[in-house]
């Protein structure tokens, strides 16, 4: 059988450190890791407990399962955070995203720019 493996994150200002088996793992503060399922599970109650005593919650406290629903990446969310980082195509020439037509205006200003910048000592 399969280990699931799904993505655990520190959602917390701060680093987080816990143990499994004696051995311990770490998690920098707002970082996301891809660890088996049922480590995550064991990292996010600890995470949580610590993290709801910090607001002088009761672990049992209602609003428990909005901090347990921080320390996992849903998939929709990864893909559609990956779609807004990627903008494909160029709303000037209508190029695919490879390259931009040869006579795009967000290229040619760009690197008229670029080269003005580059070169602007030589000018004096």
């Amino acid at each position: 059988m399969q280990k699931k493996i799904v993505t655990f994150v520190n959602f917390s200002d701060e680093d987080f450190t816990y143990t499994w088996d004696g051995h311990p793992m770490s998690f920098k503060a707002k970082e996301a890791k891809e660890i088996e399922e049922y480590l995550a599970i064991h990292f996010a109650k600890h995470l949580v407990n610590r993290e709801m005593n910090k607001r002088n919650l009761r672990t049992d406290h209602f609003s428990r399962q909005e901090f347990i629903e921080k320390c996992f990446v849903i998939e929709d969310e990864i893909t559609e955070e990956l779609k807004s980082e990627k903008k494909v195509g160029c709303d000037d020439c209508g190029s695919k995203g490879y390259r931009h037509k040869k006579d795009c205006p967000t290229i040619g200003d760009s690197l008229e720019q670029d080269m003005t910048e580059e070169f602007a000592d030589l000018s004096e």
